[in-house]
């Protein structure tokens, strides 16, 4: 038994070793692998054993590994902006982050809901190739989830720095 469970274990070692780009499905499934083609209507992903396509109404997003040798090639043909050059833009270029730490820190669970409920404001236009950025909805998708992320972080830090507070005050009064 312990063989048969070492056996598996080592093949899915191998398989996540081998595959590192994946695909999410709408449907919540993840297809680990490496990406041989990418196109407008259809992605080509391949797990070593055989190919899978698969076209954009079944795909919820695609997740990169930079290590691919088949991405650079890919990122040359699309030039449109994506859901992850929103993100990454978003952990540069969006702020708010001291008015969510204040939240989070003055009002606690309160003040991170607050953070959890709000918008994102659409990006800035100091970003370099906004016109073209902005036109794209996976760019602004990635952009607004990569600021919810920053935002709930900071109100998260705030809630804790405020605790910690609490804490240490509780204690120096004795009680």
């Amino acid at each position: 038994m312990k063989n048969i469970l070492f056996f598996f274990s080592a093949l899915l070692l191998c398989t996540n070793a081998i595959s590192k780009d994946k695909i999410i499905l709408k449907g919540g499934q993840t297809i680990k692998g490496e990406i041989l083609q990418l196109e407008q209507n259809k992605v080509i992903i391949s797990d070593g054993s055989f190919k899978l396509e698969f076209t954009p109404e079944h795909v919820e997003f695609i997740e990169f590994d930079v290590q691919n040798p088949h991405i650079a090639k890919i990122i040359a043909e699309n030039a449109e902006f994506t859901y992850l050059d929103g993100k990454a833009d978003a952990k540069l270029y969006h702020k708010r982050g001291g008015g969510n730490f204040a939240l989070g820190f003055f009002f606690g669970v309160f003040g991170f809901i607050g953070v959890a409920v709000g918008n994102v404001q659409d990006p800035p236009a100091v970003i370099p190739d906004f016109e073209q950025k902005v036109n794209s909805s996976d760019y602004r998708e990635g952009y607004r989830k990569g600021g919810k992320g920053k935002n709930l972080g900071a109100a998260g830090a705030g809630w804790a720095a405020g605790f910690i507070l609490l804490l240490i005050i509780s204690a120096a009064s004795g009680g």
